[in-house]
């Protein structure tokens, strides 16, 4: 027997240095542990066991000779710092590994998101998931990534665990380059993993059986097992010589041989001795003659009545004739095909129980051998084994087809697979990575299905077939037809599998489709998910789609056209609708006309007047009918305009009728200006108080009488309708302040005053409620002064002469001019007169003369 020996065998570099590392710490006399499961191989763990290397658990104490070595496949930063607190620790990651953390690192710093390809229950995946958490997100394998969708503005980095295999990463890698356009993709499976999986391809498909050795827990001899699994379909995984059989040869030439990258040598030269050995190579060369029996001609019952000359033909073991059931026996049925005696079909040879056949019923029998029972002859025929021919040569037919399709029944789970009846007869094995389910779901039994065919050697009775890649064939096939047939606005239900925030995914046959949150309803109000249920089933239109990514996007909207699209023809310019505040925005409000349209309603819309959001919400409220009218209707650009206040008409078309000169009413400051305040009336109405018309007095600060927002009396002025103005007065509301002034002070008379505000030329003063007059700077005082500021300030108390007055309230005219410096000349002379004895006050030159030479 054969031997092909994969060229790639023993141990890989890195766990070749981490063996060569414990067994030097023994030799040098330390205490050595391994944390966590050195390397996946039992029988080398048992020897370096004897060699005094033991497992490290919580129970070991720490010694000055004790040392703690961590697995090649890499520990977790945490469990390195625990170990180091109390151990001398030497970290046995392999470098290979290593490097990948360190990729992960820099990743991480850069901000991508980073997806490792791998099982995350291997010591490599789990120790980078106690590293970066969250960080990194674990992919099984494509079928992993069914409904992922990635934010194009985020970056991501896609890894793979070192032992796992390069087509089923590439594949993951190819369904997320689909999906993001900011992918990196590193093949970080290990170099020499990857020489041992393409040896175990080729080996495969030269030899006759395979066996993989390595441990059963080990990931890169597993995946050698699955990929020899796709070329052979008799290939054994075993750990040691010691799970060899001789029965596994039976049939065969040539044995290859793989190992895993936890493998000894020592082991893999112990296998090849067993194979070598005579007890299995004695099997090996067992041949099945029955099974290699050929037809060499079918003799049809009429062939035989035409040469029959009464005397027993020869008959020859493998000749198909024709037979016609004359009796059923106990064990089997006998059956009459022209000769001499009749033939004789067992149970086990029948295609049915026997009790199903009739008398009579016409067969296609093979002749199995010729005896002699109490001197007569007799012909031991089969039914099934002509049946198994022919199911045999429709095998071989399908096997050289495109599709490679054949029908079975799947019987029993044996080991390695399962057993499969090829229509009901021909006996096919279908292995476990090839069942089309998941791990832990077993195959229906006694259930008709398709299968692909693998490998078809009539020579070794072997068929080996296919679920898996029928399946994804078929899949394949209907997603092909599928999309052929997919034309955009198609209508279809679909099963609603899922909902993200963004969308629901439909189950729509070969593929889901997406029915995002934008597509529910032509209402922006109503698109979400709430009315959407898990599993429920839905009408839905083709929104578009690509067969190159299997995207396809759903819409529910879209089942109802576009109110947009005829929206000029139920809305024209100047029409007045009725529609429903759904939101107030900053600059108006939003009015739903129907479902899926609606229209704008800007403040300036809204009120004649002035407005602001606060007045909004005061007369429109979500939920609220209004009328409106068309403004404009943009169909391109999805936007209509509204007018609230034009339903209602502008105010300043009957203001004579509302509002008279001369009265007065209420109103609210909307504005205060330097020059006065607007006061609004009603909406749309707003007149100016001037400055001139606040108080009776004079005054500077329009902001000092009257504030924003406060509710005032005012007397109408005049109204200018054509120009939408109106003229107010506060001050006019109470009794003119002069007009009493006037009937009790004249010009001449002195009058006690208080200064309310001081300019350069002069100074305000107040002579009475509501009434002020001036003092001009030059009449302040007799020195003189150029700035009033230099003689007086506000709160000052004067004695002035009223200079000027002037009243005319039909030219409203309210003037007073008042002076100190008069007062105090006036003051004076009356001080000399009452010197000089006087009883006047009028002092001649000569009197003030004399009144000094007297001084």
């Amino acid at each position: 027997m054969d031997v092909m020996l994969a060229k790639n065998i023993g141990f890989c570099s890195g766990v070749k240095r981490i063996i060569h590392l414990v067994e030097a710490l023994a030799k040098s006399g330390k205490d050595v542990y391994y944390y966590g499961s050195l390397i996946h191989n039992s029988v080398e763990l048992a020897r370096l066991n004897s060699l005094g290397i033991r497992e490290f658990n919580n129970n070991v104490e720490p010694r000055e000779n004790t040392i703690v070595v961590t697995r090649a496949h890499g520990t977790s930063k945490k469990e390195l710092e625990m170990l180091r607190k109390r151990f001398e620790v030497l970290d046995g990651t392999c470098p290979k590994v290593l490097k990948i953390h360190q990729m992960v690192d820099k990743a991480i710093e850069e901000g991508y998101r980073v997806f490792v390809y791998g099982n995350e229950r291997h010591a490599e995946v789990l120790a980078l998931k106690k590293n970066y958490g969250e960080k990194v997100r674990i992919v099984s394998g494509v079928d992993a990534l069914k409904g992922l969708m990635l934010n194009e503005k985020e970056k991501f980095l896609l890894i793979s665990q070192t032992t796992m295999m390069k087509e089923d990463f590439e594949g993951v890698a190819s369904t997320l380059k689909s999906r993001s356009s900011h992918l990196k993709v590193y093949n970080t499976i290990c170099e020499e993993t990857l020489k041992r999986q393409a040896e175990a391809v080729e080996i495969a498909k030269k030899a006759d059986i395979v066996l993989v050795i390595g441990g059963k827990n080990s990931s890169n001899t597993n995946t050698l097992v699955k990929i020899a699994q796709r070329y052979n379909a008799h290939v054994f995984h075993i750990e040691d010589e010691r799970e060899l059989f001789p029965e596994m040869f039976m049939n065969a030439n040539t044995v290859g041989v793989l190992s895993g990258t936890s493998t000894p040598i020592y082991l893999v030269k112990r296998v090849i001795e067993k194979v070598k050995s005579k007890e299995v190579s004695e099997v090996g060369e067992q041949k099945d003659d029955i099974n290699r029996t050929s037809v060499e001609k079918e003799i049809t019952m009429e062939y035989v009545v035409q040469t029959m000359d009464g005397s027993f033909p020869e008959l020859k073991k493998g000749v198909v004739v024709e037979g016609v059931v004359k009796k059923i026996g106990e064990n089997g049925i006998f059956v009459d095909f022209g000769y001499k005696t009749e033939g004789f079909i067992p149970q086990n040879e029948l295609l049915e129980k026997k009790e199903d056949y009739e008398i009579g019923k016409r067969l296609k029998i093979l002749i199995l051998s010729v005896g002699k029972e109490s001197e007569e002859q007799f012909v031991r025929v089969s039914e099934k084994r002509v049946r198994l021919n022919e199911i045999w040569k429709e095998v071989e037919k399908a096997f050289k087809t495109e599709d490679k399709y054949v029908e079975g029944m799947v019987v029993k789970r044996i080991k390695g697979g399962y057993s499969v009846l090829i229509d009901k007869y021909l006996p096919a094995f279908l292995p476990t990575s090839h069942k089309g389910t998941s791990k832990s779901k077993n195959l229906h039994k006694g259930k008709e299905m398709k299968f692909k065919l693998l490998e078809v050697n009539r020579r070794k009775r072997s068929v080996v077939v296919s679920r898996k890649l029928y399946l994804e064939e078929e899949e394949k096939r209907e997603k092909e037809q599928f999309f052929a047939n997919l034309k955009e606005g198609d209508v279809i239900v679909g099963k609603v599998k899922n909902k993200t925030a963004f969308g629901a995914f439909v189950d729509i046959g070969p593929v889901d489709g997406l029915l995002h949150v934008s597509e529910i309803s032509w209402d922006d109000r109503k698109n979400d998910l709430s009315a959407i249920k898990k599993g429920e089933k839905i009408k839905v239109v083709v929104k578009a789609f690509d067969p190159e990514t299997e995207r396809v996007s759903l819409s529910i909207k879209r089942l109802t056209p576009d109110p947009w699209e005829s929206v000029d023809e139920r809305y024209s310019i100047g029409a007045i609708v009725e529609g429903k505040v759904t939101k107030i925005v900053p600059f108006g409000a939003l009015v739903s006309l129907e479902e899926g349209v609606e229209g704008l309603l800007r403040t300036s819309e809204i009120f004649w007047g002035r407005a602001n959001k606060k007045k909004i919400k005061s007369v429109l409220q979500p939920g609220m009918t209004v009328k409106v009218e068309i403004l404009s209707v943009n169909k391109k650009e999805k936007k209509i305009a509204l007018s609230l206040k034009r339903v209602k008409g502008d105010p300043w078309e009957n203001i004579l009728n509302k509002y008279e000169v001369g009265k007065a009413y209420d109103g609210t400051v909307t504005a205060v200006l330097p020059y006065g305040a607007l006061v609004e009336l009603e909406d749309g109405v707003e007149g100016l108080v001037h400055i001139s018309e606040m108080s009776w007095k004079h005054i500077t600060d329009p902001s000092k009488v009257v504030k924003k927002g406060e509710r005032v009396s005012v007397k109408v002025l005049g109204i200018n309708k054509e120009n939408k103005r109106m003229f107010l007065s506060l001050k006019r509301l109470t009794e003119d302040p002069w007009k009493k002034i006037v009937q009790s002070v004249k010009p001449g008379a002195v009058l006690e005053c208080k200064v309310v505000k001081v300019i350069d030329t002069g100074c305000f003063v107040s002579v009475g409620e509501e009434v002020e007059g001036f003092i001009y700077v030059s009449q302040l005082s007799p020195e003189g002064a150029k700035n009033a500021n230099e003689i007086v300030k506000e709160g000052d108390i004067l004695k002035a002469k009223v200079r000027r007055l002037e009243y005319d309230p039909e030219k409203d005219i309210r003037k007073m001019n008042l002076s100190v410096v008069d007062y105090l000349k006036d003051k004076e002379n009356e001080d000399y007169a009452q010197f000089l004895g006087k009883k006047d006050t009028n002092i001649t030159l000569a009197d003030r003369l004399k009144l000094k030479e007297e001084k």
